[in-house]
């Protein structure tokens, strides 16, 4: 049998965990829900286009709402995806 000490486990703050995730933060800078697309400005500079698929309910999206997303790289442009209404 081992005399070895199993480490112990602890929850990792929000902010710590937080920063290890993919995820990036931004706002809306246009959504049109007839067209099916928009922008996001990201937090760190830049836009990212913004698809009626990356989000569950796209009609609520207005200019200016806090959003939270994965980018992936699109034929040409950044896009989010799997994007989040923050609050």
């Amino acid at each position: 049998m081992s005399t070895a000490t199993l480490p112990v486990l602890t929850k990792t703050p929000f902010s710590q965990s937080h920063t290890m995730s993919n995820r990036q933060y931004g706002t809306v800078k246009w959504y049109n829900d007839e067209q099916g697309f928009g922008f996001i400005t990201s937090d760190f500079g830049g836009e990212l286009i913004l698809r009626h698929q990356s989000i569950a309910d796209a009609s609520s999206l207005k200019e200016g709402m806090k959003v939270s997303y994965e980018a992936i790289q699109g034929p040409i442009l950044l896009m989010a995806d799997q994007v989040q209404l923050e609050e």
